[in-house]
């Protein structure tokens, strides 16, 4: 059973998604899928697995380039739940052909994280160093970024994580398996150097980092908003909250941001026009 995409009912969908410049040809239905990269896998069961099935499709198309597409789907799906892998197939021609990618490496985690159609970075699951992947073609192929090494990583294994920072520059994350990170790095420079990232307290007291831009950075920790403008060198203490810190949070300037309080009676939307010193409820209409 291969996917097959109806250019027809695509190009009315893309339509809908304000994507009406998109000129798809209604020559019928386009095979996305191939033979199967895993047909010859025995790992997994018990059940029956359906050698060249592909299920759960899921499609993203490129906002800035609506030629540009992209689809993952299961491949190999079995009856009781799960399939053999992961496939995906890319399009440069808005669906009219497609090319199946090859496969990640063996290590590669699911936090991957593109700056621009071609830029691309990657967490793994390491044991012996940390190192992430970069992709400069798209996906095509993964190149290995060394971390610095340290001593203290666990024998048992451990985990490697990124996040894009604005304009420039990407966030490493150093995980062990039921800790938080063991250490955070900063590169500008596609990772050929990495400088180590600090926090405010220790990043056992949870917190996560929203970007103002490269350089500028919050973070609630133990109920205190910090702020840096070096890229985590150094931190100044901002404000003091008596109750739960906002997540989720969207930096739009030095002063204006966005982000949502959840009290344990539901999710609050809330902003600030001071910098993170008070934030205020907003009214968000709720559907009867």
């Amino acid at each position: 059973m291969r996917i097959r995409r109806w250019i027809t009912a695509g190009a009315a969908a893309l339509a809908i998604l304000a994507f009406a410049s998109l000129a798809l040809a209604a020559s019928g239905p386009v095979d996305v899928s191939g033979l199967s990269p895993f047909a010859a896998c025995t790992v997994g069961g018990p059940g029956t697995n359906y050698v060249n099935s592909e299920v759960e499709p899921f499609v993203a198309v490129n906002p800035t380039n609506p030629s540009n597409i992209v689809g993952v789907f299961q491949q190999d799906r079995w009856s009781n739940g799960g399939a053999h892998g992961l496939v995906a197939s890319t399009s440069h021609d808005g669906g009219s052909t497609w090319t199946q990618r090859p496969d990640p490496p063996l290590d590669f985690e699911l936090s991957t994280e593109f700056r621009g159609p071609s830029e691309g970075w990657s967490g793994v699951a390491a044991r012996d160093r940390a190192y992430v992947y970069m992709s400069t073609d798209a996906g095509l192929t993964w190149q290995t970024r060394d971390l610095p090494r340290t001593l203290d990583l666990p024998e048992v294994g451990f985990l490697t994580s990124v996040r894009i920072l604005p304009g420039a520059g990407v966030l490493a994350y150093v995980f062990a398996q039921a800790d938080g990170p063991l250490h955070t790095y900063a590169s500008f420079d596609a990772g050929t150097t990495w400088s180590r990232v600090s926090w405010p307290t220790s990043p056992g007291d949870g917190g996560t980092f929203f970007f103002e831009d490269a350089a500028t950075w919050w973070v609630f920790q133990q109920l205190v908003l910090y702020k840096t403008a070096d890229s985590g060198r150094t931190w100044t203490r901002v404000a003091v909250r008596t109750s739960t810190a906002p997540t989720q949070v969207q930096v739009l300037d030095p002063l204006h941001a966005w982000g949502q309080i959840d009290d344990g009676t539901g999710v609050q939307l809330v902003t600030t026009s001071d910098g993170g010193l008070h934030w205020t409820p907003m009214n968000v209409p709720v559907v009867q």
